[in-house]
C-alpha cells in the first residue's frame, strides 16, 4: 500500500515516474490519480460538500512530465517564441518538471450539476459571483482547509501563476515539494526531453523556478494541521 511521502523521489517529483499515485476511488475516469493521502482527505471532503448540495469532482490530478511537454509544445509553437511568450507561457501554464500536478497531491475541482450541459472551461468567471460554481467556491473558502486543501494560486502578487480557484492543493504533502527542485537536476531533463525554447529556458532557469514555483499563496495553518484518517 502507498503511503504518504513528504519526499520523492526525483523521478517522481519531475513526473517521470507515476508510482506514488494512484487511481482516485469514485473518480469519474480511472486516469485520475493522486498519492493515496490526498485521496482519501479529498473523499472526505466530497462527501461533506455532498451534504451541502454540490457535487465536488476532480476535473483533473496527477499529470506526467510528457503531458506537461505537450501542453508545453503547443503554446510554444504558436507562440513568438521570444522573451514575452516565455512569461505569458508561464503565466499560465507550468514548466515540464515543475507542475504541482507532478507530484498526485492537487488537483482541479468542479462540479459538474451546477455546469449542466455547457463545457467546461477552467476559468476564473466559472467561480466568480455569477459563474455556475460560484456557491461551491463559497464552499470551498470555507471549508477546505479542515481537509488539508488550499488555493496555491490565489494570489497573482505572490507569483507569476494566474489566479486559479479551481485548483487545490493538498498541504500536508506538498508544503514540502517545491524546494526540492533543483534546478541543474531540472535542466537536464528539460535537455533530454528537447523542450522547445530550451535556450532561453535554461538561460532563466534558476529565476523561473523562484518566480513559478516557490513563490504560491502560503498554506494557511489549519491546512497543514489537517491529516485524513489513519495518515495520523
Amino acid at each position: 500500500m502507498l503511503t504518504p511521502r513528504c519526499t520523492l523521489l526525483p523521478a517522481q517529483l519531475y513526473g517521470l515516474d507515476d508510482s506514488h499515485v494512484a487511481a482516485v476511488r469514485g473518480a469519474s475516469s480511472h486516469l485520475i490519480r493522486l498519492q493515496p493521502a490526498a485521496a482519501r482527505a479529498f473523499l472526505r471532503m466530497q462527501e461533506a460538500a455532498a451534504r451541502a448540495g454540490h457535487n465536488l469532482q476532480i476535473a483533473s490530478g496527477y499529470r506526467d512530465f510528457a503531458r506537461q511537454c505537450s501542453i508545453w509544445s503547443r503554446k510554444w509553437a504558436n507562440s513568438n517564441q521570444n522573451q514575452d511568450a516565455l512569461i505569458e507561457i508561464l503565466h499560465w501554464s507550468a514548466l515540464p518538471g515543475t507542475s504541482r500536478h507532478h507530484w498526485g497531491t492537487d488537483l482541479d475541482v468542479f462540479d459538474p450539476d451546477a455546469l449542466g450541459t455547457e463545457k467546461l472551461q477552467l476559468e476564473p468567471w466559472e467561480y466568480a459571483e455569477h459563474g455556475p460554481f460560484a456557491k461551491l467556491n463559497q464552499w470551498l473558502d470555507d471549508h477546505a482547509a479542515r481537509f488539508g486543501f488550499y488555493r496555491c494560486y490565489a494570489d497573482s502578487a505572490t507569483s507569476g501563476v494566474a489566479i486559479e480557484p479551481w485548483h487545490f492543493s493538498y498541504a500536508p504533502l506538498s508544503q514540502a515539494y517545491p524546494e526540492q527542485i533543483q534546478p541543474q537536476e531540472l535542466a537536464q531533463r528539460l535537455t533530454a526531453a528537447q523542450l522547445p525554447g530550451l535556450k532561453l529556458v535554461l538561460s532563466q532557469l534558476e529565476s523561473i523556478v523562484a518566480n513559478y514555483v516557490l513563490r504560491t499563496t502560503p498554506a494557511p495553518t489549519e491546512a497543514l494541521a489537517a491529516r485524513t484518517h489513519g495518515d495520523q
